[in-house]
């Protein structure tokens, strides 16, 4: 069983968090919301659900509602961190409960790498 702390005061936001890190890094947690990292520049190691992960830039890392994942200490890193409460996307509440991604990376692929200019435009809110 994988173990990792739960992140209470998570399960009290009602709105999506987002914010920039460089060489992101945390201990295993968990909480009910969909956690987005996107790597902007470099490779975040991470562990998601037991399974150690890596991704490069230009790709997502999801960790779906209460999968426990860590970050792990990498030299030089940027990315974009979003967590979305549950509460937020009531409609997909049921299935998040039940299913978990089945490869927690994905890659941007559109041409001008639109997930990241949407992601910017949200830091600017």
């Amino acid at each position: 069983m994988l173990q990792g702390i739960y992140e209470t005061f998570r399960d009290n936001d009602h709105y999506p968090l987002f914010w920039e890190s460089q060489d992101v890094c945390c201990l295993p947690h968990f909480h009910s919301g969909l956690e987005v990292a996107y790597v902007k520049r470099g490779r975040v190691d991470a562990i998601i659900s037991g399974r150690p992960v890596s991704a490069g830039s230009g790709e997502l890392l999801i960790s779906s509602c209460y999968a426990v994942h860590s970050y792990l200490k990498n030299c030089s890193s940027e990315c974009i961190l979003l967590i979305v409460p549950q509460g937020f996307i009531p409609l997909y509440a049921p299935i998040f409960a039940k299913k978990v991604f089945a490869y927690p990376i994905s890659r941007d692929t559109s041409p001008d790498g639109e997930v990241y200019h949407c992601l910017k435009m949200l830091l600017a809110f």
